[in-house]
Order: C-alpha cells, then sequence, then structure tokens
C-alpha cells in the first residue's frame, strides 16, 4: 500500500512559484538551456569516435521542451537522430554481447560508456545552476508580494 505523503507549507511554495514573472523564468530557462548545452558539449568528448562506425558524438543534442502547464520547462537530450546512430549510441553506451541476429560471428564489445558518464560529471553544477535560479525568482516573487 503506497504511503501519502504530506508537506506542509505546499500550497504557499505553490503560490510562489506561480508568482514568479517572465524576467525570473527566463533566468531558470537559460540555466536549463546553459546545463543542457554543458552536458552536450561532455557528452561529445567522451562519445567514442572511429573511422567505421557512425559518429554518434556528432549526433548528441538537446532541445528545450514546454510542458504541458506551459510554464515549466524541460530539457531533453538524446543520442542518434537516426536509427543507425541511435543503435550505435546504445551499442558504444552498454556493450555488445558476442553473436546477435543475423550476426553470428560478431565478437561483440565492451561497453564504452559515454552519456550517463557525461551526466555525473555535470549534474551537481547544473543543479546548482538550476537551484540557484530558482531560490532568486522565489525572493524574489516573495519580495514582490510583501510590498
Amino acid at each position: 500500500m503506497a504511503r501519502k505523503r504530506y508537506v506542509e507549507g505546499l500550497e504557499h511554495a505553490r503560490s510562489v512559484f506561480d508568482g514568479l514573472a517572465e524576467a525570473e523564468l527566463e533566468k531558470l530557462t537559460d540555466a536549463l538551456n546553459r546545463g543542457g548545452r554543458e552536458m552536450v558539449s561532455v557528452a561529445r568528448t567522451l562519445a567514442p569516435r572511429s573511422d567505421d562506425d557512425l559518429h554518434v558524438a556528432d549526433d548528441i543534442h538537446h532541445r528545450l521542451r514546454p510542458r504541458a502547464d506551459g510554464r515549466a520547462v524541460e530539457v531533453m537530450i538524446w543520442a542518434g537522430s537516426e536509427k543507425e546512430t541511435r543503435d550505435a549510441a546504445f551499442r558504444s553506451e552498454f556493450g555488445r554481447h558476442p553473436g546477435g541476429e543475423g550476426q553470428e560471428r560478431h565478437p561483440g564489445h565492451e561497453a564504452q560508456p559515454f552519456f550517463w558518464v557525461a551526466w555525473r560529471a555535470v549534474r551537481r553544477r547544473v543543479r546548482s545552476r538550476v537551484r540557484r535560479a530558482l531560490r532568486a525568482g522565489a525572493k524574489a516573487a516573495v519580495q514582490r508580494g510583501r510590498r
């Protein structure tokens, strides 16, 4: 049975974040965008490159996507816009077993992770940047409410 969790002051927090002005939302969006660019940059640096394989590093991208409520934004980061590069990114990240469907003689290879390694490398900076933007926006919203 799932436990219900109650948070004191949740309605106040929601009212503060609903009171964020467009300038604060723009700063938050900028922080998310900078985090996405940083993650892509590190992932491209760590992605394996080979002459005979598709260049996964060249096909790592990010974009900001507004959510259904119209105010919040999320960052999407992906490797591979085509099926071949998506498959190559997956095989590189997690490795490949010998054999496989239609390729009984494939020797397989060890994992060469790059995507999650990049996220672990940048997540503290990204989270800190987003928290600073949220905190500054919340403080400004509270100050406007007190006037």
